[in-house]
């Protein structure tokens, strides 16, 4: 909805966009957060056996720097249609990764 986009293209992007809205701290914060999954990811790279858990870390580490780089470009945080399928990947993987932790595996009854 911002720029003047079906005139001479979009001027629009995520970036500064989240910058005016939450501030450098929440900038440094989103940055820090992409971050952290790129580092979960690597995690179960390196942790895991499973050949879909590894496929699924891969993907989703250069998904995370895609969005990010494509985050420049244009208002593609934005898309529901996009982030949906995003953070639930992400949500899937944070599952994998408490079990490559070893931590409390909240899906069983026992603890």
């Amino acid at each position: 909805p911002f720029g003047i986009q079906n005139v001479y293209g979009q001027i629009d992007n995520n970036w500064m966009s989240l910058w005016g809205e939450v501030g450098t701290f929440g900038l440094l914060a989103w940055g820090a957060i992409l971050g952290a999954i790129v580092r979960m990811c690597l995690f179960i790279r390196r942790r895991t056996h499973g050949m879909f858990e590894i496929a699924l870390a891969e993907g989703v580490a250069g998904l995370t720097v895609g969005v990010a780089v494509i985050g420049f470009f244009g208002p593609y945080f934005e898309f529901r249609s996009l982030m949906f399928y995003f953070w639930t990947l992400i949500g899937i993987l944070t599952l994998v990764w408490y079990r490559e932790r070893g931590a409390f595996n909240f899906l069983t009854t026992s603890n």
